[in-house]
């Protein structure tokens, strides 16, 4: 560290170019700028000791100190020397080397108390002006009395805060999906490349974190490590351009009045979609009306991470009428005495038509409003039918964690693949590829409609779409739930094509009694279907296979002499030289 090492009057050594000398004579401190180490003699003065300048003796107090600060070498003069990466002032060094401003420079206090809505503001505002600057980043405290606005950056934002919360005077919510955000992002001129990273996010029970508007943004990443007490976590409301292939990431999520992640198409201009998001949150749990909302113009979604106990104020209405027509999402419907808002209808499976609602109140321990039998009406009474039944949150373990809204939609192309997830409803699903794990559910899978499950015993295929089996496989053989057919193909085992020469006897095949059918006592049965170039040959027989030999049964092939030896099946003919004949073989037992 620098320091005083004594005068001039006195003597002295110096060693580093932070030592300093004290001159009585007119009370400045001295440095010197040559080699070391200096030693200066008793009774010295600057000019006699080196000299004054370049190279020698350099006065460091007051105006003299501030003019040798703004040299190249200045930064000695505070014990910092690196030449080797940067030999320039200090101001300059500084200008290069910080490329991010903090909330403070701009008025923020940081203290979880005062609103520093405004000072973060401007921070955003800055980087517009100012290009060698990128990132806006904040480690203190930060609460806010209304939405920070992020707009007008083409490409390279970022702002990184470590805590970001809504203060009590933040405006309270009518309805869940119109709360306002902690920052708002879009307006005119569509940006991609942004980067907000929250470590803790709080919206008070009032506000959501992000919402996504007018042209919106794409290519871009935004992540909340903690985020809880929101309305809804991360929603596109009203964009009107393509918004699409962002990454939303976190860590742990809870507790919020609506949705963690709501993405659908805006409803104006041009191709507002919200496709290809990456969703990647570590655990997402008590979001009121669900963890992922995925409904039209969200195709393409790529959805990871954990959710459970979300949808609590769902139930799933399962209807006795065959359609769907007329109801809206968002209108309500009526059983006479209770509403509910209709989040999602879908036919699952195709044919069964269900109703998912939101009650507004826990039906996981409450129940639901509704009842079977009860006669369900929406607002305008262009649609009713009859309950036959209803499902609740927490029974069985379900809870209605992703919504695959995509009823109206050509399809849903999403890819979801969940460690686990309390629960996967919505239409289309067998458009969609996903693989989640449940305590309770067996078929949490599905490819384009064909699931795969495994009791233990049996490996059966499963229709998403019908929700039904297709195909069981056990040890030893496997069973359709369906009548076989063929169109125009055949089916075959294995086949044998020879030329059998005039009153010569040719092996066919030889055969063993394998013993892996569901009785092994029995005789084994093969059909034997021959045919050959000519009219008149061929026919049909069976061949019984037995543990010591086999045995020619209900023989029907015409021109062809079929024999046994043992296990061996044979064949002549005696009509013409040669005769090429074919001989296709099925086990029937």
């Amino acid at each position: 560290m620098s320091g005083i090492n004594g005068s001039f009057e006195e003597g002295g050594t110096l060693n580093y170019s932070y030592d300093m000398l004290f001159y009585e004579s007119d009370g400045n401190y001295y440095r010197w700028n040559g080699d070391f180490n200096k030693i200066v003699p008793p009774g010295s003065t600057p000019a006699s000791s080196g000299g004054v300048g370049a190279g020698a003796w350099i006065s460091v107090t007051d105006v003299a100190l501030r003019a040798n600060l703004g040299l190249s070498d200045g930064a000695e003069l505070i014990g910092y020397h690196r030449p080797d990466v940067y030999d320039g002032t200090v101001g300059e060094y500084l200008d290069k080397s910080i490329t991010y401003v903090t909330p403070e420079m701009f008025g923020a206090v940081g203290d979880g108390i005062t609103d520093d809505t405004s000072a973060i503001q401007s921070a955003i505002e800055y980087l517009k002006t100012d290009s060698s600057k990128y990132a806006i980043i904040g480690h203190r405290d930060y609460v806010i009395s209304s939405s920070l606005s992020v707009s007008g950056f083409a490409y390279g934002f970022e702002m990184h805060l470590r805590s970001l919360r809504a203060l009590d005077s933040w405006p309270d919510y009518h309805d869940w999906k119109t709360a306002a955000p902690l920052i708002s992002i879009g307006g005119t001129g569509s940006m991609v490349g942004l980067d907000i990273r929250c470590e803790y996010v709080n919206g008070n029970n009032r506000a959501d974190w992000i919402n996504i508007i007018g042209q919106g943004c794409g290519g871009s990443h935004f992540h909340a490590e903690r985020l809880t007490n929101v309305i809804n976590g991360l929603a596109p409301k009203s964009v009107t351009w393509p918004s699409a292939s962002n990454h939303i990431s976190g860590g742990y999520w809870d507790t919020g009045a609506g949705v963690a992640v709501w993405l659908q198409k805006g409803t104006t201009g041009t191709s507002p979609v919200v496709e290809g998001y990456i969703i990647d949150v570590n655990f997402v749990s008590g979001f009121k009306n669900g963890g992922l909302l995925l409904r039209n113009g969200a195709q393409y979604a790529n959805v990871r991470g954990q959710f459970d106990f979300n949808g609590r104020y769902l139930s799933e209405l399962t209807m006795s009428s065959n359609t769907t027509s007329g109801l809206t999402r968002g209108d309500t419907v009526t059983n006479g005495t209770n509403t509910a808002e209709i989040i999602a209808f879908y036919q699952h499976p195709v044919g069964t038509y269900k109703l998912l609602l939101s009650e507004g109140h826990d039906v996981s321990t409450d129940g639901s409003n509704f009842s079977v039998d009860a006669t369900l009406t929406n607002s305008n009474s262009s649609w009713s039918s009859t309950i036959s039944a209803v499902k609740t949150p927490a029974s069985s373990n379900w809870y209605p964690d992703i919504i695959h809204d995509f009823t109206g939609s050509a399809f849903g192309k999403c890819a979801i693949a969940s460690p686990y997830c309390g629960g996967l409803v919505g239409g289309l699903l067998h458009s969609t590829i996903f693989q989640y794990g449940n305590s309770t559910l067996a078929t949490t899978n599905g490819i384009n409609g064909a699931q795969w499950v495994h009791s233990g015993t049996t490996l059966s295929l499963r229709d998403a779409y019908r929700d039904n089996y297709v195909l069981d496989f056990y040890e030893k053989f496997m069973a359709p739930y369906r009548h076989l057919y063929m169109r125009t193909y055949r089916i075959y085992g294995t086949e044998v094509y020879i030329s059998l020469v005039q009153s010569t006897t040719k092996s066919i095949r030889t055969f063993s009694k394998i013993g892996d059918g569901t009785v092994t006592n029995t005789r084994e049965v093969w059909r034997v279907t021959v045919s050959g170039e000519l009219e008149g040959v061929g026919g049909e027989c069976l061949i019984y296979v037995s543990s010591s030999k086999i045995t020619i049964v209900d023989n029907t092939v015409t021109n062809v002499t079929l024999s046994v030896e043992e296990f061996t099946f044979k064949a002549a003919q005696g009509a013409q030289s040669t005769m090429n004949v074919i001989f296709n073989f099925q086990r029937i037992l």
